[in-house]
């Protein structure tokens, strides 16, 4: 029989034991937990790995998890913890796998973990990874503090210093873009479900009235224990009402993955990204298909200058005249990690040469996704070598005389503070950035999706203003009126109120010249600048110089001449001025009209300021010489009504001539 005693012994014994075997079976289900999350992590499957980390670190029992969203590409990282502290190493995978898997949310809340717990600074770059992630999350003002702080450490520390400098560059960069007021605003859109949905849906091109895109989509015919229904596969649909998705099929293909179709003209050759397990690696290759009557023929692999073993070519693009496939590829040659490769193909496709694209577009980090334009010869691409707005960014470079020049920045609203890919347009698109397919994450926590971008017109701008008699201030009605800009002339009209109006681009200038009887011909310079959205009107108006009225009272004329350029009178022309003083205060009843005149070097604007000039100068000599300023008219008229030729007539300058007509006439006038 057992005492109070013996049997409380023996409950404690128990309660002892169970513990400890729940300890074991815990620590054993934790240390499952790790291990598995370190095999998915290493296998490139972040997000199957989230899971098992989560479950780790929460002491909390993992469940199973199907990969949704499977990396474009995703290679093996193999990389081996730094530190034995298993909660700091699967705290940093954690906040790396939602990196990769573009979560920038919560990579940068999982970063500020790591920096939570003892000894993280083994990972000397949380600072540059938790800045890029508030960077693409759209905390601009933490990113650049995080990422100056992660400039701040030794040199031999900071392992990302280019890249850290920048991100700070792309950050300055977008907030320039982004406070700029565009003259044409655009009108962003997110393709509808089901084209986007709950997996990543991108790299869209349409064949005829069809898009074709490639997306992780389910597959139902894949959903099983053994293979994951969350691949990459090309899809189609017509985006009609009541159109369906459709998988592309090609013949004698079994759980492969394809992605980044482009086809020829006539839609029936593809060529398109496939991937194939070397090594235990994802390894992309570029593959061509023929659509016989209703199914694709079988991917053939292109051949080794194209494919070249042991590295990825992905994102063919086909010119549409089937001469050019453009492509990336990370091999040995390039510029850097990724470049944009150039192949010359012959008639059968069959690869002639391959070369890669200059440093105007290919830096030492990542350039991908190519497309060209072949009627405006550009090349558009992704990189996130180039100052940017963040991320992959879309770039266009100008192809002439077969010369690429410098990657330009599309700007927004078609890249963001994420990742902006795979440019679409149709081949007849006149601008780059008017009508845009392309893909971006900057409206998914996770992955690429579609939208189109559409630029909307650009405002009528208009000039508008009046033509008025100088003096009076009365409108001119009967005039010619032309406004001349690189050699093309409008010839604009006006109403009876004198009033004009005159559509014109957003940048222009002209040289606008008016004629009308009884007036002085006048020329003036007209530039405009249309750059705020709001403005489209520019206020310009004319007046006209009426001439004097003809008189038959005249006794003659006397001409001072001038030097070129110059406007003041020289000793010769005050000896004549003084003696014209004279007879004006021996006859107090005479008056003098002064007209000036220039040659015809120079601009019109130019020689009616300079003859005025001349004409005030003499005015001005007779007016100190006591003479009243109301028996003296001037009139000035630049370089209209020459008296000799300017130049002679095999077009040569005739310096006679222009001394000739650098001129003022004072005609004494007896009433």
């Amino acid at each position: 029989m057992l005492t109070t005693a013996t049997y409380n012994i023996s409950i404690f014994k128990s309660l002892v034991i169970g513990i400890l075997l729940f300890t074991t079976q815990m620590v054993h289900a934790q240390s499952s937990n790790f291990i598995a999350a370190e095999k998915l992590y290493n296998k490139g499957d972040f997000y199957s790995a989230l899971t098992y980390y989560k479950a780790f670190l929460a002491n909390e029992k993992a469940s199973k998890t199907i990969n949704k969203f499977t990396g474009y590409l995703s290679k093996h990282t193999g990389k081996k913890a730094v530190t034995a502290n298993t909660k700091l190493v699967a705290t940093m995978r954690l906040a790396t796998a939602y990196r990769l898997l573009s979560d920038y949310q919560n990579a940068a809340i999982w970063y500020d973990s790591v920096k939570q717990i003892k000894g993280w600074e083994v990972y000397s770059e949380v600072d540059y990874w938790q800045g890029v992630s508030l960077r693409a999350s759209g905390n601009i003002v933490k990113a650049k503090t995080t990422l100056t702080s992660y400039l701040n450490l030794p040199v031999d520390k900071c392992l990302y210093l280019k890249e850290a400098k920048k991100e700070l560059a792309d950050m300055d960069f977008a907030a320039n873009e982004l406070s700029l007021k565009k003259r044409r605003k655009s009108v962003v859109t997110k393709l509808s479900s089901p084209v986007n949905g709950d997996a990543s849906n991108y790299a869209g091109v349409f064949v005829g009235d069809n898009l074709v895109f490639s997306s992780t989509r389910s597959d139902s015919n894949q959903i099983n224990d053994k293979a994951n229904p969350y691949q990459h596969h090309l899809y189609t649909t017509s985006l009609g009402k009541g159109s369906t998705i459709n998988k592309l099929l090609f013949a004698a293909q079994a759980n492969t993955e394809q992605g980044a179709a482009s086809f020829t003209a006539d839609g029936k050759t593809a060529f398109f990204t496939q991937w194939n397990i070397v090594n235990g690696k994802r390894v992309g290759a570029i593959y061509i298909s023929y659509f016989k009557d209703t199914l694709w023929s079988k991917p053939v692999g292109l051949d080794t200058l194209v494919n070249k073993p042991n590295y990825i070519s992905q994102q063919p693009f086909i010119s549409t005249d089937g001469k050019y496939l453009f492509f990336a590829s990370d091999r040995v040659g390039g510029k850097g990690k990724f470049d944009i490769w150039c192949a010359e193909l012959d008639a059968a496709f069959a690869v002639k040469k391959v070369v890669n694209l200059p440093v105007s577009v290919n830096t030492a980090d990542n350039e991908k996704t190519p497309f060209y334009i072949s009627t405006s010869q550009t090349l558009v691409f992704s990189s996130d070598g180039w100052v940017g707005m963040g991320g992959y960014d879309l770039f266009s470079s100008k192809q002439t005389y077969n010369v690429f020049g410098k990657a330009t920045n599309l700007g927004s609203p078609i890249n963001t503070n994420k990742d902006d890919m795979y440019y679409f347009a149709k081949e007849n698109t006149k601008e780059v950035i008017d009508d845009v397919l392309l893909s971006s994450d900057r409206d998914s926590k996770c992955c690429l999706e579609l939208f189109s971008i559409h630029r909307l017109p650009a405002p009528v701008n208009t000039i508008l203003g009046f033509v008025k008699n100088s003096d009076t201030k009365t409108p001119i009605t009967e005039l010619s009126f032309n406004w001349v800009a690189n050699d093309r002339i409008t010839v604009t009209t006006v109403n009876t109120a004198g009033n004009y109006q005159i559509t014109v681009p957003d940048t222009a200038s002209y040289l606008v010249k008016l004629s009308s009887a009884n007036y002085a011909d006048t020329s003036v310079a007209v530039s405009h600048i249309f750059s705020h959205p709001d403005d489209s009107v520019f206020y310009q108006d004319f007046y006209m110089r009426p001439l004097p009225p003809v008189v038959t009272t005249i006794q003659r004329d006397f001409i001072l001449y001038f030097d070129f350029d110059k406007g003041s009178i020289n000793d010769t022309a005050k000896l004549l001025l003084d003696s014209l003083a004279s007879v004006l205060k021996a006859h107090p009843d005479w008056k003098l009209r002064i007209d000036g005149f220039t040659d015809a070097k120079g601009a019109d604007g130019y020689n009616l300021k300079l003859s005025k000039k001349r004409a005030t100068a003499c005015f001005n000599y007779l007016k100190a010489l006591t003479i009243n300023e109301d028996r003296l008219v001037t009139s000035f008229f630049g370089e209209a009504m020459p008296v000799a030729p300017n130049t002679t007539d095999n077009g040569l300058d005739n310096p006679i001539g222009r001394q000739l007509n650098r001129r003022v006439i004072v005609t004494i006038i007896m009433l």
